[in-house]
């Protein structure tokens, strides 16, 4: 039986720090990969997703059988969040779907900076419990938006809508959703027309740091949102400004990299996997040029726009 699977993001507490390694196990609930592109496990704590740095967080490069290790300062006074995932297909177009997980025990501690029999379930569909408490007016008409979030988490990109259903209950069951991130909104079809408008009442499923919220396997909970019917809310769908372009991928000489929408000082950089830095620009105004790899290896590379507190990160894979 498919678990109701939700993160609900809790505040992360810091203090002094030791060394040490959390590890643990890949356990699949749907099919176990046979081919793959990559696939990783990581540890991250709220502040990653609050200000949208889900890059930094440290993280292990996972192969069969599926044992992971990963060693950072881990902090004993923080709560983790143990995720993996497994990228099947080109990873320069990933979207949701792919066998994605997390620890059950999240969040936990570590002890001595250290943690083990992290074994984070995954599964590449999951079942989702939502709740909508509707005021200020009658519950009719309500329906729920549920958008790919997976372009922004990877990418900062914007996230794409997938699913749209009539709200039959306060509380109700959506089956075989995609694995992944998501944003979930609830809205009022004020025209019939089963289409959410700028002008329509709308609300967004919000944890206590961000409206991102994670499908995957491994935990279950039902998260909830009110939707006030007695003033009109308008509200996007939660997007990205910055624009960050990179293209073949793979290449094999140069990658076409191209940046809009900067405002104020900015500078890309691109890093290899083990995070050092073999490039870095400053970027005033829109930018487009050509990178070329000098004495490099072929492997993954990961490109960053930082533009004031706002960050994007694009994935490219080098092929000489």
């Amino acid at each position: 039986m498919r678990r109701f699977v939700f993160i609900v993001l809790l505040f992360a507490l810091v203090s002094a720090s030791s060394a040490g390694t959390i590890s643990g196990t890949f356990i699949f609930e749907c099919a176990e990969p046979t081919t793959y592109t990559i696939a990783y496990a990581s540890a991250f704590t709220v502040s990653s997703i609050s200000s949208g740095d889900f890059m930094s967080a440290p993280y292990d490069i996972v192969v069969p059988p599926w044992d992971y290790e990963i060693t950072y300062d881990f902090d004993d006074d923080s709560e983790y969040y143990a995720v993996g995932s497994v990228i099947i297909g080109d990873i320069s177009d990933i979207t949701d779907g792919n066998p994605m997980g997390m620890f059950p025990g999240s969040p936990f501690h570590t002890v001595g900076g250290a943690a083990e029999d992290v074994d984070i379930v995954l599964d590449d569909t999951v079942d989702i419990a939502i709740g909508v408490n509707v005021v200020g007016g009658a519950f009719e008409n309500i329906y729920v938006n549920i958008y790919d979030a997976v372009p922004y988490f990877l990418a900062g990109g914007d996230p794409t809508l997938e699913i749209t259903l009539p709200m039959e209950d306060t509380i109700q069951t959506i089956s075989d959703v995609p694995a992944g991130p998501k944003y979930i909104q609830f809205f009022k079809d004020l025209n019939d027309d089963g289409v959410w408008d700028e002008e329509e009442h709308s609300v967004y499923i919000e944890t206590p740091e961000s409206n991102l919220v994670f499908a995957v396997g491994g935990f279950y909970d039902t998260l909830r949102a009110t939707l006030d019917l007695s003033e009109i809310v308008e509200k996007s769908v939660p997007g990205n400004m910055l624009a960050l372009d990179v293209s073949p991928s793979p290449f094999n000489s140069s990658a076409r990299i191209e940046i809009s929408g900067i405002s104020g000082d900015a500078f890309v950089e691109i890093s290899d996997v083990s995070g050092r830095i073999v490039y870095r620009n400053e970027v005033v105004g829109n930018l487009v040029f050509e990178w070329k790899p000098k004495n490099l290896a072929g492997g993954l590379f990961f490109v960053n726009l930082f533009s004031g507190e706002n960050r994007i990160i694009k994935r490219i894979v080098y092929m000489p």
